[in-house]
């Protein structure tokens, strides 16, 4: 993408613009600013020369191809939403709620830990599948 046809397109619509009408355009704020650039197209669609016409189309294909480049540019560098840096293998056996590390054993090993034989309140509720 050639960065320099926006501004060489509105200069030779500026010099359209200037033999037509005798309107100074200022090319740089037509560049920065969508609504001043729509303006002079408006003007150039008004006045309806072929040159005017066919330099409009191309402002406003140009303006269009480099937007789109830019957007590519920035999805291409934002990440994915909802992606995981890493997965972490014990977060997947999680809601989330209260855990906020790795558990230190797993349910079956804390299951054969268990010497009170399933009688112990609080092992209950890891006897307990879902």
């Amino acid at each position: 993408m050639d960065s320099t046809r926006r501004l060489r397109i509105a200069n030779r619509i500026r010099i359209e613009l200037q033999r037509e009408l005798g309107v100074a355009v200022d090319v740089a704020r037509m560049l920065r600013h969508r609504g001043e650039a729509a303006e002079v197209l408006y003007a150039c669609k008004g006045l309806a020369t072929p040159e005017l016409l066919a330099l409009g189309a191309q402002f406003e294909a140009e303006t269009r191809s480099e937007d789109a480049a830019r957007l590519r540019a920035i999805a291409a560098a934002t990440p994915v939403a909802g992606a995981a840096p890493r997965s972490l293998g014990w977060a997947a056996a999680s809601s989330g709620f209260g855990l906020d590390s790795a558990p230190s054993a797993s349910w079956d090993e804390a299951i054969a830990d268990d010497t009170t034989g399933g009688r112990h309140g609080a092992r209950m509720v890891m006897h307990t599948r879902f």
